[in-house]
């Protein structure tokens, strides 16, 4: 999003380019500075920039509406999609507004504190998980305004605009009805119910900058990756196992929480609307001092993210050494042969090693998957490595859509003609990788708890046979489901795909799902039955029957998306044009 020149110039103010220095402490050259003004010239601006940005994330809304309606699955993912926004504002309205006929005293602190921390941490981490934020978040998208300070204004603004800051508000606006048990505290009920949503958006906005400015380094990146991963997985895990807790083991979680200021701001709304206002003046207080203290942090990292150059980091530019590319110096380059298939495997290694938003994408469906087998578990109320497949669930889209990882590299193997093989060989070994890194991770910790080595093993054997079918049959779907997931540096300031296609990558993965279950709980049955049993005979057959017919499975498999790969070269070509789909 692009703030047009003439429209931020008419609304009082001078356009900073995107990159450019900030005038505040900065010596030199630079932008020209804006007149000092009266303070009524000052707020009319505000209100023309904050009219501005609203208006703009409104045509962005728009837009992503338009390419979503391009093909039927994109329009089904839509209708879900907002089908499912609409419901989740009408039940949280409701439970909002009729909190104190459902529920009594312990049962108001339960919901109000506990869901008001859920919403606020979830604002905070939820659209980081999700794979990037809107654009409004990342200034580098924007032709600043001359002040820090409208183009926060500008962007608080815009924050509220959309389906689920739509719902947010309507959980917790129903609050001042639901939770106010006279007229006289609904001002301060009010206030609270502002200063929290405040806290979210401004925490979510802080946070995403700030990964954003860290994704910029190598070690910055990973350090931005553990913490999204991490939050985001506290957003999962916690609205997975909630159901699996007892009343006091939420009471008791609910009882630390309300320490942290999403808590505070939930009890600071609670206690107001009992009329204890001293009570809850203090937290709002402490509430809103959080909000200053983000805002500010926010401040600086959208001034150093606009100020610093690109190559801030320290990275190393391209060199040749020996007549060789760095592609192909070091370890990667005595490795692989010196073939066009060496040179699509050492690149995806490279790219693995050096690439924010490889390194994102990697973490985050190890650590969920991770996560997802304790839900598993915890559910079914046993400890087995046998389980550590379902790790592999969030990394399926690598499977699936192998073909869209990095839309640019098609682009060129379009253009230089490489053998039909090497277009392939590096995006299986990815999709090996991604699917083998989470089910190790699982495995060894299932079996360190369990002590069960024999499942191990037998989980283990039941992978080697299915890894390879699994992305055989990517190979063959990729055409058909190839999504532009664009290899972004900065994978937490903006969108990685715009098309709107999450319902189809869904089905996809459902899909993937059932193939993997099939594939894998046969052979893991029958090698745990013939262990138990100690017929070893029959666990060797079995597993040698296992890895031949995922050897034949990707044979096949990658044989006939080997012969069908130039066929269809337009229509994926068409499929990951950014000009077409965002």
């Amino acid at each position: 999003m692009v703030v047009p020149a003439d429209v931020v110039s008419a609304a009082g103010g001078v356009v900073i380019p995107s990159g450019a220095a900030a005038s505040d402490g900065v010596a030199g050259s630079g932008p020209p500075v804006a007149p000092r003004r009266t303070g009524h010239d000052a707020a009319l601006a505000d209100r023309s920039l904050i009219a501005l940005f609203v208006g703009l994330k409104w045509r962005m809304l728009r837009n992503g509406l338009r390419r979503r309606t391009r093909s039927p699955w994109a329009t089904v993912g839509f209708v879900v999609s907002f089908v499912a926004g609409v419901l989740c504002a009408v039940v949280g309205l409701t439970v909002s507004i009729r909190v104190r006929a459902l529920w009594d005293d312990a049962g108001q602190f339960r919901v109000i504190v506990g869901g008001c921390f859920a919403l606020i941490f979830g604002w905070w981490f939820g659209p980081v998980l999700a794979g990037g934020v809107d654009e409004t978040v990342d200034p580098l998208r924007l032709a600043a305004p001359p002040h820090p300070r409208q183009l926060r204004t500008g962007q608080i603004a815009a924050g509220f605009v959309g389906i689920a800051p739509a719902v947010v508000m309507c959980c917790m606006g129903g609050l001042l009805v639901g939770a106010s048990r006279s007229l006289t505290v609904v001002p301060v009920v009010a206030v609270a119910v502002a200063v929290g949503l405040l806290l979210a958006l401004v925490g979510s906005r802080a946070i995403a900058t700030t990964l954003a400015r860290l994704a910029r380094s190598r070690r910055g990146g990973d350090a931005a990756t553990l913490v999204a991963v991490l939050g985001g997985s506290v957003v999962f895990a916690g609205a997975q196992l909630i159901r699996f807790l007892t009343i006091d083991q939420i009471d008791a979680a609910i009882g630390v929480l309300r320490w942290t200021p999403p808590g505070l701001a939930g009890e600071a709304i609670l206690l107001a609307g009992r009329g204890e206002v001293a009570a809850a003046l203090w937290r709002i207080v402490v509430t809103a001092a959080m909000v200053g203290l983000s805002g500010a942090w926010w401040s600086r990292q959208i001034g150093r993210l606009i100020a610093e150059p690109m190559d801030v980091v320290g990275s190393r530019p391209a060199t040749v050494a020996g007549g060789s590319m760095p592609l192909f110096a070091g370890a990667v380059r005595s490795r692989v042969p010196p073939t066009p298939s060496g040179a699509a495997v050492a690149r995806e290694l490279l790219y693995l090693r050096r690439s924010p938003g490889r390194r994102t994408a990697l973490a985050a469906g190890t650590i969920l998957g991770v996560v997802y087998v304790v839900i598993v578990l915890t559910a079914a109320k046993v400890v087995t490595p046998l389980a550590a497949p379902v790790a592999t669930m969030f990394a399926l889209q690598y499977g699936s859509n192998q073909l869209g990882v990095d839309p640019a590299a098609f682009w060129i193997e379009v253009s230089i003609g490489p053998p039909p093989a090497a277009r392939w060989v590096a995006r299986q070994m990815l999709a090996s990788i991604a699917l083998a890194v989470p089910f190790v991770c699982s495995a060894l910790v299932l079996a360190v708890v369990s002590g069960e080595w024999v499942d191990l093993l037998g989980a283990t054997i039941a992978m080697l046979g299915a890894v390879p079918a699994l992305v055989g049959l990517g190979s063959v779907v990729s055409p058909m489901l190839a999504t532009p997931i664009p290899d972004s540096g900065n994978p937490f300031g903006s969108r990685q795909s715009m098309q709107g296609t999450g319902c189809l990558a869904a089905i996809a993965g459902m899909g993937y799902l059932v193939a993997g279950g099939v594939l894998v709980a046969p052979a893991e049955l029958g090698l745990r039955w013939t262990s138990q049993r100690g017929e070893w005979l029959a666990y060797l057959g079995i597993a040698a029957v296992h890895l031949m017919v995922g050897v034949l499975v990707w044979r096949t498999t990658t044989r006939f998306a080997r012969t069908r790969i130039d066929d269809v070269e337009l229509e994926v070509m068409h499929r990951l044009d950014q000009r077409l789909n965002g």
